[in-house]
């Protein structure tokens, strides 16, 4: 799958969790980003069920890798900086989504390369 189109699903699947009224606080999330089990994780405790026609439970390995890298890149240049960049405290799925934007751009400036 394109990298646009993997990081589109995965920041649209956190966005419809925290309109669900779901959270999961900040710390909780880059533990699992640290522990390299964040999608699983969150397919097993949260996205079970995809509410997208093409959902994480999509993502083949490669996938899989590609988007905990790019998390666990931003969770490394940043470490307990979250707030001050981006304003985030409180709901670790609003950090998936920012992130999400983040890495979305990159993607973006380097596809126009």
């Amino acid at each position: 799958m394109k990298k646009i189109t993997l990081m589109k699903i995965f920041a649209q699947e956190c966005a419809i969790l925290v309109d669900q009224g779901k959270s999961v606080n900040v710390q909780t999330v880059k533990e699992h980003i640290e522990k390299g089990d964040l999608i699983n994780w969150l397919i097993d405790n949260y996205m079970g069920k995809s509410s997208l026609y093409m959902g994480v439970n999509s993502f083949s390995s490669e996938d899989i890798s590609y988007v905990h890298e790019e998390y666990n890149a931003l969770l490394m240049g940043y470490y307990d900086d979250e707030f001050s960049k981006w304003g985030i405290q409180n709901n670790g799925f609003n950090l998936l989504v920012s992130w999400g934007i983040e890495i979305l751009r990159d993607v973006n400036e380097n596809e126009k390369v």
